[in-house]
């Protein structure tokens, strides 16, 4: 306990002890704050980079971009991450690479040609840069539950390529169920590549039943036909 005199309040060792105190616990709280703010970019980009792993440029709409009626999911992404970068160093240029994603897809939806065709060149290098931008941070941060989120959902791009590749190239139902075991659907990470991998695995079965069909039919029409009599 202390019982120093003090001729002033605020001069007690104890209220300069409360002080000090509070103003520790304040930092604390301040820092917590940060880095739940950090890792909800980090999830945010993990999203991103699944939208961005499926998306094709032809296929940018209102959805991704906002419009009269509602926000769209870049913009969601883009305003979230501007708002997070005030408070979080680090942040900053993934924030302005969002905001123009948001702009290049807006121009991708012109109805002018050349507006629309110089909106196709950036869309590729804005989403190249958002991944090195999105990779430089990861190298540089602590390990947290969002960022092993988002360095899941960097290195899954590679796995997605993949697995397109082999899909295409299966020339059997058994090779093809095989490859959709590995398809795993992590909802907030791989959601939209899973859907995508899902729609391609569908349409490969539905050619390999088409080809199964047709080589049933005509070894049919095979066995029908009578050898001649010589």
């Amino acid at each position: 306990m202390c019982l120093t005199e003090a001729q002033h309040a605020d001069d007690h060792p104890l209220a300069d002890q409360i002080y000090h105190a509070s103003l520790a616990h304040t930092t604390e709280v301040l820092m917590a704050a940060k880095e739940g703010a950090a890792d909800r970019a980090f999830m945010k980009a993990a999203k991103l980079i699944d939208d961005l792993d499926v998306r094709k440029a032809t296929n940018v709409s209102e959805r991704q971009t906002g419009g009269a009626k509602s926000r769209g999911s870049w913009q969601l992404i883009a305003q979230d991450l501007r708002l997070i970068s005030k408070h979080c160093e680090g942040f900053e240029s993934v924030a302005e690479l969002a905001d123009a994603l948001v702009e290049v897809g807006v121009s991708l939806q012109s109805t002018i040609p050349k507006v629309r065709n110089e909106a196709f060149n950036s869309f590729a290098e804005i989403k190249r840069a958002i991944r090195r931008e999105l990779d430089d941070i990861v190298n540089a941060r602590s390990s947290t539950k969002g960022l092993e989120a988002l360095q899941k959902s960097l290195s899954l791009s590679g796995d997605y390529a993949d697995l397109l590749g082999k899909i295409d190239q299966v020339s059997s139902q058994e090779e093809l169920d095989e490859l959709s075991s590995l398809v795993e659907v992590e909802k907030g990470i791989y959601q939209q590549r899973a859907k995508e991998l899902q729609k391609t695995i569908n349409a490969k079965a539905e050619l390999l039943r088409a080809s199964s069909i047709s080589l049933e039919e005509t070894l049919e029409e095979v066995a029908c036909i009578k050898t001649p009599d010589f």
